[in-house]
């Protein structure tokens, strides 16, 4: 009786697979949410049919947004406008430290252009001067950082005013990506980073406080269903691929999308600081971002994690390296004990520990031989 079970039960399973009905369909993990510091319910809008919709945030958005429908909990393409202020000095690069790459990309107001202050050459310590077509009021500087970089554990800002380089913000010490400071106004800027890591930057943009009652940030815009409620993820830390499927063109007739507002801003319960290397500590003040290593430790202050340093100079990092304290390009590790040969001094093998032992061990088998032949013999006889 139990193999017609059996047999059927098969059947059963195999018309399932091959049906489009019964398929077994891969449903994509929910998107990561917690990069995103706050959120606004988008205020409901009537609608009669899919439309573009759009709202507007008064801030820019370094890192995206993600606009989600709330019955479905499904992440929506959408379409940014960025809303640039019309007053705003035009910036130039007066001066900067050694720079990897183009230093205008560090003011082009391209996110997709980086260029990055040269640790290996600055050891550390890097400037960069702003010049402006004309005076700038701020007090307050954003630095826009690449994918996985640590923030400068430093930063000094000074204005000239007068003739004279006045500072208007000693030494602070591990910032945030926004930077506040006493309003001044001057036409050249400098800013002064200590960093401990490459620092690889998008862009650096000081606010124009004269230009804050023009309307600034980005227009977010979606394709909105009638009845369907939305929440607007925003002010992400750093970069997330948020997957969203296919958009349509959501800007080919201007004239058809509607306008509704947001909400009041609320804090994102999920928001969490990112940590690239999952070891616990946050990037903003992770030793090693992309190397987990929750210790920490750093004998030598340097404000690099021991892990992803290479002391020796083998170009072996020392998580890597099977002797940190003795150049050994070639990592060779004869006994397998991870401790390369360069710096063993006791070797795990026991014929390396006891190099006797081989020729006791023949010693023994010869006599253990002679003894048998000696045996055969007397009982022969």
């Amino acid at each position: 009786m139990k193999k017609p079970i059996i047999f059927l039960s098969l059947i059963v399973v195999m018309i399932g697979l091959s049906s489009p009905c019964l398929a077994i369909v891969d449903v994509s993990p929910a998107n990561d949410l917690s990069v995103f510091r706050n959120m606004y319910s988008v205020n409901p809008i009537e609608l009669t049919f899919p439309t573009p919709v759009k709202v507007t945030l008064q801030n820019p958005q370094n890192f995206g947004v993600a606009v989600i429908e709330e019955k479905t909990n499904e992440a929506q393409p959408v379409a940014i406008i960025k809303k640039v202020k019309r007053d705003s000095a035009f910036v130039k690069i007066g001066s900067t430290s050694d720079v990897r790459g183009n230093a205008d990309d560090f003011v082009d107001k391209n996110q997709k252009t980086i260029a990055e202050f040269d640790l290996d050459k600055d050891e550390g310590t890097a400037f960069i001067n702003l010049e402006f077509s004309k005076p700038l009021t701020s007090s307050t500087l954003y630095l826009e950082l690449d994918n996985y970089v640590a923030l400068p554990y430093e930063v000094s800002i000074s204005a000239k005013i007068d003739e004279e380089w006045v500072t208007v913000l000693a030494n602070e010490k591990y910032p945030s990506d926004t930077i506040n400071f006493p309003q001044r106004t001057s036409q050249s800027w400098k800013i002064n980073f200590k960093h401990a890591q490459p620092l690889r930057l998008r862009e650096i943009t000081f606010a124009d406080d004269k230009a804050l009652d023009v309307k600034s940030g980005e227009e977010v815009v979606w394709l909105a269903k009638p009845g369907e409620t939305y929440k607007v993820y925003a002010d992400a830390a750093t970069y997330v691929d948020i997957d969203t499927g296919e958009s349509g063109n959501l800007l080919q007739n201007p004239d058809e999308i509607k306008t509704t507002t947001l909400g009041p801003k609320e804090s994102n319960p999920v928001y969490k600081d990112p940590d690239a290397d999952a070891d616990g500590i946050p990037n903003y003040r992770d030793n090693c971002v992309n190397l987990s290593n929750e210790k920490q430790l750093d004998l030598d202050k340097d404000r690099i994690g021991d892990d992803c340093e290479d002391h020796d100079k083998d170009g072996i990092i020392d998580f890597n390296d099977n002797c940190p304290q003795d150049p050994n390009g070639s990592q060779v590790d004869t006994d397998g004990d991870k401790i390369g040969d360069t710096c063993d001094t006791e070797e795990n093998r026991v014929t390396e520990k006891m190099p006797w032992l081989p020729w006791a061990a023949m010693g023994l088998a010869a006599l253990v031989t002679i003894g048998v032949i000696v045996q055969t013999l007397r009982k022969d006889k």
